[in-house]
């Protein structure tokens, strides 16, 4: 009688975790197919950075300002905490190295030479926010500006790579520039969503974008009730 007992505890344990998960999910805007990017566990809204491209920092205000939505500019933190939905690596090691390759000069921002093939996979996830690509196809990403300022410098967080995918540039919020209105800059927009699914479903495409399981209380206890459960049968 162990053997089903403990399947049944195990299967307890993945029916919690699968309920406790982060999920971000595309709705369209404005006539844009997945102008927005919900995410569920924060009932946070973020606006595609294709909106705010191009823009300089009063441009962007007044776009602010007219929408009148509840848009609001992201500080470092909010944006920080949307990105640990994805897989990617912010983090390389004291001599540069991390599952992407060898990063050179982690400072302010850093590249890489050459990186793998997982590189390219989690930019390419990221780009759901809101993908740009410069002149040319040169290069392809992530990039935005955040609240956070020092002077007339604002943080960016930025993933890309160029289009023959020899070079990967990465900076985890330690950029800091002024916006120029350049055609790689936008700025990272949210609002507390108020979306009502039942109410308007017939009329916003709503699906899910990227699902990650997230460790959680609820995950952990039921691993102390398989433990508890199976040294009760054992005695």
């Amino acid at each position: 009688m162990r053997g089903p007992f403990l399947l049944k505890l195990l299967l307890i344990t993945f029916f919690w975790s699968s309920i406790v998960s982060a999920t971000l999910i595309e709705r369209d805007y404005e006539g844009v197919s997945g102008g927005i990017t919900y995410d569920s566990k924060t009932n946070i809204e973020w606006l595609d950075l294709s909106f705010t491209r191009s823009m300089n920092l009063v441009q962007y205000q007044h776009y602010l300002a007219n929408l009148n939505a509840n848009w609001l500019f992201a500080d470092g933190e909010m944006v920080s905490d949307l990105l640990t939905n994805f897989e990617f690596y912010f983090n390389p090691d004291s001599a540069g190295n991390d599952i992407y390759g060898r990063a050179i000069n982690v400072k302010e921002n850093y590249t890489y030479n050459n990186p793998k093939d997982i590189y390219f996979k989690h930019v390419d996830e990221m780009k759901v926010l809101g993908e740009f690509t410069t002149e040319g196809g040169k290069w392809t990403g992530v990039k935005g500006f955040t609240s956070d300022y020092s002077g007339n410098y604002y943080k960016q967080y930025m993933a890309y790579y160029s289009s023959n995918k020899n070079t990967g540039v990465v900076s985890a919020g330690k950029f800091y520039r002024a916006p120029k209105a350049r055609s790689d800059e936008s700025f990272f927009t949210y609002r507390v969503s108020t979306f009502e699914e039942p109410a308007v479903k017939a009329t916003v495409a709503v699906q899910s974008a990227v699902q990650l399981p997230e460790p959680s209380t609820l995950g952990l206890f039921s691993l102390i009730l398989c433990f508890m459960g199976l040294r009760k049968y054992k005695s």
